[in-house]
């Protein structure tokens, strides 16, 4: 970026990339992951011989890539899920006529 920081919109595609091509803690996985199945060569790395793999062999990986994540998004729903029971409460009930009075010491007028 420039100075004057106005050229961003220039690197929104390089903060779109880096954020699906890091692991995420929910999913213990990246998203470039779960979605193609591999990491993209961002050509720091050493280049490989290519071999070709069966169709099956890429569909067993993907959905072990899959189900990891699936696994990976249930244990943090029920981690979010104990975090908000431990905190919550319900609700009072109220009838329409009753006096209900709401704190504004965050609302700015």
């Amino acid at each position: 970026m420039n100075q004057h920081q106005d050229d961003w919109d220039k690197w929104l595609s390089i903060a779109e990339f880096a954020y699906n091509d890091w692991v995420h803690a929910s999913m213990q996985s990246s998203p470039l992951m779960l979605d193609t199945g591999q990491h993209p060569q961002l050509g720091m790395e050493l280049l490989r011989e290519s071999c070709l793999e069966t169709l099956n062999e890429i569909a067993s990986r993907m959905e072990q890539a899959t189900d990891e994540a699936c696994s990976a998004l249930t244990i943090a729903a029920d981690d979010m899920a104990q975090f908000y029971d431990a905190h919550h409460r319900e609700a009072p009930l109220s009838e329409i006529g009753d006096k209900i009075w709401l704190n504004g010491q965050n609302i700015t007028t």
